[in-house]
């Protein structure tokens, strides 16, 4: 990976990316990102259906974490099923980091494994 990889903007799935490319001696190249329009994502209709969580812990670089349900009072429901989340269902709603304590609404389904989050939404 090049080292000014890390440097171009992040897009969700949906988003746009305008460029410029030349053509070089192995093919055509990106020389410049010039805009970057991102997707609206509208509030699921069905938002209320969803878990109130928290993020346990997310390493990026491994492209997942866990989450934990909460009650409705904001508080961490007692018990041992930490619910699985990958970064790609991150990305299909535009999110693109989370830190630990951080609050979302998640749609959670049964994996193969247990627990895993299907749809999440940031607010």
């Amino acid at each position: 990976m090049r080292s000014d990889a890390a440097i171009a903007p992040r897009r969700g799935e949906g988003d746009t990316l305008s460029i410029e490319i030349e053509r070089g001696d192995r093919g055509y190249q990106v020389v410049t990102i010039e805009e970057l329009i991102k997707v609206e994502r509208p509030i699921p209709e069905d938002i209320d259906s969803f878990e109130r969580v928290v993020v346990r812990w997310f390493n990026r670089s491994k492209g997942y974490g866990f989450v934990s349900v909460l009650d409705e009072n904001g508080q961490e429901i007692d018990n041992d099923d930490d619910v699985f989340l990958h970064i790609a269902t991150m990305r299909r709603a535009g999110i693109e980091a989370v830190e630990e304590g951080q609050s979302l609404r998640a749609r959670i389904d049964k994996g193969p494994k247990g627990a895993i989050v299907s749809e999440v939404y940031a607010g």
